[in-house]
């Protein structure tokens, strides 16, 4: 229990000392040892029970890289999954971009631009040509060059592909008609 005030902390014996400059409330002086922050403006990185305090980085994402903010808790920025370099959430598939750079994105929200990272882009999805983002491909195609209808390169076993480009190796994918007769 802290007997000093606000900004300060206790240290045996019993005497109060100034927190960092950044903490409203702390347990010892390091910037790393706030309980809460100094200024509403600044938002607190938890560490388990004592954190660090910043200033906001932008308005998207005042949180330090790595790090979202809460929508349960102001001013507190939580740890993105480790996967991600920038999150919108703690999922796996809640991540902006990849912390390793050599993963892609596969981009499972198109209206957030929230996805998952991956190795390579798996079925159905499309390595965007100017980043390293998997995009879904037209629902019908079973693998493509972009989202498309007509840039199918691969259909599904229900399906032939109808080459509809220039180059031959795309074009749309046509559901295969059943002509069965009960007896």
């Amino acid at each position: 229990d802290n007997v000093c005030e606000d900004g300060y902390y206790t240290s045996k014996p019993f005497i109060c000392h100034r927190c960092h400059q950044n903490c409203g409330k702390c347990v010892d002086f390091d910037e790393n040892s706030c309980k809460t922050c100094a200024d509403d403006l600044m938002y607190f990185h938890p560490q388990g029970e004592v954190g660090f305090c910043a200033n906001p980085r932008s308005e998207s994402n005042p949180c330090q890289r790595g790090h979202y903010s809460s929508q349960s808790q102001d001013y507190v920025c939580l740890k993105c999954h480790p996967s991600c370099g920038e999150c919108g959430g703690d999922g796996a598939n809640e991540c902006l971009n990849c912390q390793d750079a050599s993963k892609m994105l596969k981009l499972e929200d198109l209206a957030s631009l929230k996805g998952s990272c991956v190795e390579n882009c798996p079925e159905r999805y499309h390595r965007a040509s100017s980043d390293k983002k998997c995009l879904p491909c037209h629902h019908s195609c079973k693998a493509c060059l972009d989202g498309k209808e007509n840039s199918c390169s691969e259909c599904p076993l229900e399906s032939v592909l109808n080459i509809t480009n220039a180059s031959g190796q795309t074009g749309t994918c046509v559901k295969i008609c059943s002509n069965t007769v009960s007896p």
